[in-house]
């Protein structure tokens, strides 16, 4: 399955931080923000990733080049930014078959996303307190019915997870209207697919919208424990550390 990843927007609630650094570009643990997410499709078993970028995307197009972490990239440019369907069909050109689509600011666990992959066609979802600042999905018999943009009564607490594996014939869904943001709503894609198909969700274990500055920190967090630390040479029991403050 080929995966889509999201890696266009300018991140402007990031300012100042995206300045002069593309947000998918912002550092977590040492590493881009978007090679989180493309590591953990990557691990998660996807045949070749599509990474639509934008802004300063000539930075995310160096850093990965043809191939990363053992999988074949490729790119596609979203010129306007008009949406997440409009980023899909900027990459349409490039996808056979059922793909999956992806945020790229987004932090997921790669088992999550692999289990993503097996149940296709189907979306992902986050278990949240509060679902009225989420796009919520309403599900019957572990199927997806219908999803609710931050309703006032939620249907339920399963909210979009910002992770689609959409069947081929979502290709043909993409022409959907401006939504009343004036952008290409890949959330409107799904409800014509939902129409279509029959549609489960697989309940993610770890997630995080990386989209201010405190939740960059939080996703650095988030790596640096899942990092193996490694002390080299030993340490005598009766040595001493000693420092002044100041220096």
């Amino acid at each position: 399955m080929q995966t889509v990843i999201l890696a266009a927007g300018r991140g402007t609630r990031m300012r100042p931080l995206t300045e002069t650094t593309p947000k998918p570009m912002l550092p977590v643990a040492g590493k881009p923000l978007v090679a989180r997410t493309v590591e953990a499709a990557a691990a998660a078993g996807t045949d070749e990733i599509v990474l639509v970028v934008g802004y300063e995307g000539g930075a995310v197009r160096e850093y990965f080049g043809e191939r990363y972490a053992g999988t074949p990239i490729r790119y596609a440019t979203q010129s306007e930014r008009d949406g997440t369907a409009g980023a899909v069909a900027a990459a349409s050109e490039h996808l056979e078959g059922p793909f999956a689509v992806i945020n790229g600011d987004i932090v997921f666990d790669r088992e999550s996303l692999a289990d993503l992959y097996a149940a296709a066609p189907a979306v992902g979802s986050i278990r949240v307190d509060d679902p009225s600042n989420y796009g919520v999905f309403d599900v019957a018999d572990g199927t997806v019915t219908d999803v609710v943009e931050k309703p006032s009564d939620p249907p339920g607490q399963l909210a979009n997870a910002g992770a689609y594996a959409f069947p081929q014939e979502a290709l043909e869904y993409l022409d959907v209207p401006r939504s009343e943001r004036g952008e290409y709503e890949l959330t409107d894609v799904l409800e014509r697919v939902l129409a279509e198909t029959a549609v489960g969700h697989v309940e993610f274990d770890r997630w995080l919208d990386v989209g201010r500055p405190w939740e960059l920190l939080e996703a650095n967090e988030l790596a640096l424990e899942s990092i193996e630390t490694d002390i080299r040479g030993d340490v005598a029991s009766d040595a001493e550390l000693n420092c002044e403050i100041g220096r």
